[in-house]
């Protein structure tokens, strides 16, 4: 299982391997937008993380799967944490990142008209 924080860093890394520059990363001890990258077209990218448990290690859930009710709440939060921001920052795209987990699939799987899911 990965926590956000881990699969924050996970995607740095891809970024930057595709030529990408990264803006800001934060974990989940900041408040902000999780990952920005500038991407080869010059173009910054906001990106939502979430992971597939807690990123807390002395939380009771620490390394297991979010149960059925978390996983909505969460999935919800991104989504309209992703929606503010393309509102807010008109000039850059927005995603929200999910775990190929299957118990985010059937909440994930829709992808509405103007966001972009990035599976790891």
């Amino acid at each position: 299982m990965l926590t956000e924080n881990q699969i924050t860093e996970l995607l740095a890394e891809w970024f930057c391997l595709q030529g990408c520059e990264i803006l800001n990363h934060i974990t989940t001890k900041d408040k902000g937008i999780d990952l920005v990258v500038l991407r080869s077209d010059g173009k910054p990218h906001n990106i939502e993380v979430k992971g597939e448990t807690s990123s807390k290690e002395d939380s009771k859930r620490f390394g297991l799967a979010f149960s059925g009710n978390q996983i909505w709440n969460h999935v919800s939060v991104a989504f309209m944490k992703t929606i503010y921001d393309m509102d807010r920052h008109k000039d850059q795209d927005a995603t929200t990142s999910w775990p190929g987990s299957v118990s985010h699939s059937p909440l994930v799987s829709v992808k509405p008209t103007g966001l972009s899911n990035a599976y790891l």
